[in-house]
């Protein structure tokens, strides 16, 4: 938080993370904390939430849908969101769009009404942006190489894009509760868009992206990244 009118959060289920400017998490805020936590949390940081005038808050959930532009009408979307997401899935939720231009598309997502009044009510005074870590893996692959996974992994939750021949194939998130069900995924994709897998085609981050046992799970199951 090295501006100190700007910050940079992820929000999940786990809480809140807050981010440098190289974009590694500084320190994280389970949801349910109490009020000293809390205040302790921010202050330690030192943010004064008055002056904060511009946040970028990443949203990072399995609620979100790629739209090809050319169908994204207000009309229907509620319609592609229930069929993709459930019936249920948009109770308690607002619906945020991120434009992929490149792909003509649009990342339609849902963020949970209590995390956006939470923020709202902390920081009252800024602009709040709301991106979802699934459009900023589509925007950062924007097409590189003809052949190249991009693969985010959070705790249980691996967010995945596959491009084949330059056009994207997949764009995806797999909830994992182990090394083995991860490995079993990514060898099903392997196998489903005939992708050789070789390490300099994959682009792995995300916080658990260093964690050497799950790493090591993986390995066990021939599947390894390039440190």
């Amino acid at each position: 938080a090295a501006h100190s009118d700007a910050l940079h959060l992820q929000v999940s289920e786990a809480g809140i993370a807050l981010l440098d400017e190289q974009e590694s998490i500084l320190a994280t805020l389970a949801w349910g904390f109490s009020t000293k936590t809390e205040s302790l949390f921010w202050e330690k940081h030192p943010i004064k939430k008055t002056q904060i005038k511009r946040i970028r808050v990443e949203i990072i959930n399995s609620l979100f849908l790629l739209v090809p532009a050319e169908y994204d009408v207000p009309m229907y979307r509620i319609g592609f969101l229930e069929k993709a997401l459930g019936e249920h899935a948009l109770i308690g939720q607002e619906v945020h769009e991120q434009e992929i231009n490149y792909l003509k598309s649009s990342l339609i997502f849902l963020v949970a009404s209590p995390w956006k009044d939470y923020l709202a009510i902390q920081f009252p005074l800024a602009t709040i942006q709301y991106q979802h870590v699934m459009g900023t893996m589509l925007e950062k692959n924007n097409s590189l190489k003809p052949q190249h996974v991009a693969i985010q992994l959070f705790k249980n939750q691996a967010f995945v894009i596959l491009f084949k021949e330059y056009t994207l194939q997949l764009n995806n998130v797999f909830e994992f509760h182990s090394g083995i069900e991860l490995a079993f995924y990514l060898h099903s994709i392997r196998e489903a868009y005939d992708f050789p897998w070789d390490t300099q085609k994959i682009h792995v981050s995300g916080p658990e992206a260093r964690n050497e046992k799950l790493l090591a799970e993986l390995q066990e199951y021939h599947i390894s990244f390039n440190s």
